[in-house]
């Protein structure tokens, strides 16, 4: 199946070439999941949109996440991204929903995940698997980035990655529901620069948490061709990056304004992810601080 073969194209770009041993570990996990039905029982319950799963037979196509209670549910979760994700395929005339199976571990994630529901207005489904079945049945991997599967009408994997997460997967899925042509030489074609970075790592020290903090990242163009930034994702809605859509010339700088507003007090560590024509991208960067409650 070429999706999938454009997919493994892409996660090895992502792996340098010193991690022989994940290499092997991603190809022989793709092919596993090459066409490999995902199974969900018709009894599944839903909290937004379409009230039960086979509901969702309405659509060609399903996006299905799995997520779990680990770590910040809102950053997990992305709900206003996978919102706009949705419109914007809905605008296109594609016949796909996403599906979120999402095992909340106690009671209090329950209520958590109904009200960001509610506060982000999600019609798409969202199954809530108290019991874990739908990951025992189908035994998802460990690693997270494979935690996502656009699906046929048959509940057949034809291609893996978060659409959110990465604009290369987003393109990828919607080539495949327009039925458009896989590209897997596109790396041969590319623009490709070479940046180099003054600091991967911003600390914002410790602050009152009703204020907003900012800082700047620096990424140069040491390379031959013009650097062009073509989409920069965050870990946390609370963490926002601004920059210059303009192509940065060699020798040049591009400014990454990064501001940070906290939802409440505690310690933060970051990750902004820029995708870029650069060798070594996708770039990730930290931020870290600790947000404090001060009277």
């Amino acid at each position: 199946m070429r999706a999938i073969l454009y997919v493994l194209c892409f996660f090895l770009s992502i792996v340098s070439c010193s991690q022989s041993e994940q290499k092997e570990q991603v190809i022989t996990l793709l092919q596993e999941w090459q066409g490999k039905r995902i199974v969900i029982p018709d009894s599944m319950y839903t909290i937004q949109g379409n009230r039960y799963f086979v509901d969702t037979a309405l659509y060609r196509y399903r996006i299905l996440n799995y997520v779990d209670s680990v770590g910040c549910l809102s950053c997990n979760l992305k709900l206003q991204e996978w919102n706009m994700l949705s419109k914007e395929f809905q605008d296109k005339n594609c016949q796909v929903t996403p599906l979120f199976v999402f095992y909340p571990g106690n009671v209090a994630k329950i209520r958590e995940i109904r009200t960001l529901a509610k506060n982000n207005k999600t019609d798409f489904p969202i199954i809530i698997d108290t019991l874990n079945v739908i990951n025992r049945l189908n035994k998802f991997p460990e690693d997270t980035r494979f935690h996502t599967y656009l699906l046929d009408k048959d509940n057949k994997v034809l291609a893996i990655g978060n659409p959110v997460l990465n604009p290369a997967v987003k393109e990828l899925y919607l080539k495949i529901i327009q039925g458009k042509t896989l590209q897997d030489d596109s790396e041969g074609k590319k623009v490709v620069t070479s940046v180099s970075l003054e600091a991967t790592a911003l600390s914002m020290g410790d602050f009152s948490w009703q204020e907003e903090r900012q800082g700047t990242f620096r990424l140069k163009n040491t390379g031959e061709k013009p650097l062009v930034i073509q989409d920069i994702v965050t870990s946390c809605g609370c963490l926002t990056v601004d920059y210059s859509q303009e192509p940065v010339m060699p020798g040049k700088e591009a400014v990454l304004r990064v501001t940070y507003k906290a939802d409440s007090p505690g310690y933060f560590n970051k990750v902004v992810t820029v995708y870029c024509n650069a060798e070594n991208s996708p770039i990730r960067l930290r931020v870290s601080g600790n947000a404090l409650e001060k009277g």
